[in-house]
């Protein structure tokens, strides 16, 4: 704590700009969780299906439940290929919990040459006890997108 509080004070004294104590890395402590249950979600479409720009469904909504009474924490694993005829600003694979897209991390673009690609993600979200659905988007930043196949987990788990 003094140390931080002399740092600080060197910053406030000899006027060191583009530093604030707020902006350091918060590391989170490991906390075990103990898997509940695991969904798998897989299909794949022969020529493929065109993804309009924005984001499209992959799968549809899938009903989970949340029995820890501290809350559980939901894992998302998508793997999608999808062929790239036109290059553009790219794609992208989201998860949604409950309608709302999931932050952590946010949806990162994949590839954006033209060809055949395989995205990955891994997202994760804390969810309170109680009914959710969970399901998994493609997000087209106006690249000529064809979805090919999927696998998608949705682990549930209990801290």
């Amino acid at each position: 704590m003094f140390a931080r509080s002399l740092m600080l004070g060197c910053i406030v004294c000899c006027g060191m700009s583009g530093f604030a104590v707020s902006d350091e890395p918060q590391a989170t402590k490991p906390v075990a969780h103990k898997l509940a249950r695991t969904y798998f979600v897989a299909g794949s479409i022969t020529n493929g299906e065109t993804v309009p720009m924005g984001y499209t469904n992959i799968d549809d909504p899938m009903p989970i439940s949340c029995v820890g009474p501290n809350g559980c924490t939901i894992e998302i694993d998508a793997m999608v290929s999808v062929s790239v005829t036109e290059r553009a600003a790219g794609w992208s694979i989201c998860a949604v919990v409950d309608g709302v897209l999931v932050s952590n991390p946010p949806c990162a673009y994949q590839d954006q040459a033209v060809g055949y690609f395989t995205g990955n993600s891994r997202q994760s979200v804390q969810i309170a006890k109680g009914k959710h659905t969970v399901q998994t988007q493609i997000y087209n930043q106006g690249a000529y997108v064809r979805l090919r196949t999927w696998h998608i987990g949705y682990s549930v788990y209990r801290p």
